[in-house]
């Protein structure tokens, strides 16, 4: 099975995460969060999922 480069993955996370944002926007604005913490939270939020899916694609069998 080819291997899906990491760079592709995260790419892809973060596009569906910003999409998926972007859609319950009024949520996000009402909540009131600050600039930092939008940033952390969507930073941290696209990390674990690239870090999920990668490991869910790319699986290496050892």
């Amino acid at each position: 099975m080819t291997q899906i480069p990491r760079k592709y993955i995260f790419l892809l996370v973060v596009i569906v995460l910003f999409a998926l944002i972007w859609s319950k926007l009024r949520i996000v604005v009402f909540v009131g969060l600050s600039l930092w913490q939008a940033i952390l939270l969507f930073g941290g939020t696209a990390v674990i999922l690239f870090l999920i899916i990668d490991h869910l694609i790319n699986k290496s069998d050892k």
